[in-house]
């Protein structure tokens, strides 16, 4: 018996050790000082075909992400902006480039193609389509 909750104990304490070692990053994360986010933004929109800004909790978001695994694209980076030291930032340098501050924003070969409901609407349409063949994104 005493084995046993020993056995948990030390099953509990190797989990919470390598629990608290792990922290989410962005896949994009590259600890960003604010006077490097513009430059960051902009050289990930320039050397991406498809580029969405997005946070993990935020239900736009994610139905971008959802619309956009129809397509099978070639190059796609996403951000996670709620992940970033500097999101706050970043959100800001956003703004000045696609008039918005929220998320998702969806830039298609260095272009804003728009949030989720403006890109929902090119989809309905067979504008997306287009625009990521165009791109040669697709």
């Amino acid at each position: 018996m005493m084995r046993g909750v020993s056995l948990c104990f030390l099953v509990l304490l190797v989990l919470h050790v390598s629990d608290s070692r792990h922290t989410p990053t962005s896949p994009s994360s590259k600890e960003r000082t604010s006077d490097n986010v513009p430059r960051d933004i902009d050289r990930d929109i320039a050397s991406h075909k498809v580029m969405v800004f997005s946070k993990t909790y935020c239900p736009f978001s994610r139905a971008l992400k959802t619309l956009l695994k129809n397509y099978k694209i070639k190059d796609m980076k996403v951000v996670e902006l709620d992940l970033e030291e500097n999101m706050h930032d970043m959100q800001d340098h956003l703004q000045t480039l696609s008039g918005i501050h929220t998320v998702p924003q969806l830039f298609v070969n260095g272009k804003f193609i728009g949030n989720f409901e403006e890109t929902e609407l090119k989809e309905e349409t067979g504008q997306l389509k287009k625009i990521l063949r165009a791109a040669d994104a697709i």
